[in-house]
């Protein structure tokens, strides 16, 4: 009977979860039961990726996975950019892709990753640990558009296992601002 309970409280979840992405909202931990069944809440606030004065140059959209961010201080661009949550290197991709540039993925607990694109140089290898604010890399122009900035992506794991884009927006705080972009 109990592993009945659990098979519908798994398959509950799994639509809670499918219906939450097609409204575009947030999952909540309804009330503890996420955890109960090894869910829970996959909405953390992460730190702003840029660790200079900076601004989003480009949002969120159908057509764009992330945001664009540029940094207003450093020299050329090439300002730092920082682990917005702790977790692990799972790419470093130092070979210019055409697309993304020279990337950063990092997966976090609760079921996110965070893609760090076009950048300068990448200070991390795969499998390394980082802390929140750890110095990942520097932004850059290493993807198609020769412009110095930051592509920032973040993803939120499925019931199924694969990851979907989210807008940054909805998880990250710019401290230039002082309030959620």
């Amino acid at each position: 009977m109990e592993q009945v309970i659990t098979t519908l409280l798994t398959m509950f979840m799994a639509f809670i979860q499918i219906m939450s992405s097609l409204l575009g909202g947030g999952l909540g931990n309804l009330g503890g039961l996420g955890d109960l069944i090894g869910g829970g809440d996959t909405k953390i606030e992460l730190s702003w990726p840029v660790q200079n004065k900076s601004s989003v140059i480009a949002e969120y959209s159908s057509s764009h996975a992330g945001i664009d961010i540029e940094d207003k201080e450093a020299t050329s661009g090439l300002g730092p950019i920082v682990a917005a949550a702790d977790g692990t290197v799972s790419l470093a991709v130092t070979t210019s892709d055409a697309k993304l540039g020279r990337y950063i993925v990092i997966n976090h607990d609760k079921k996110m990753e965070t893609v760090y694109a076009n950048c300068w140089k990448i200070n991390v290898t795969q499998g390394q640990n980082v802390k929140k604010g750890d110095v990942i890399g520097t932004i850059g122009n290493s993807a198609l558009i020769k412009t110095a900035y930051l592509h920032f992506e973040v993803k939120t794991q499925n019931a199924d296992g694969t990851y979907s884009n989210v807008n940054p927006l909805d998880y990250v705080k710019n401290p230039n601002s002082g309030t959620t972009l």
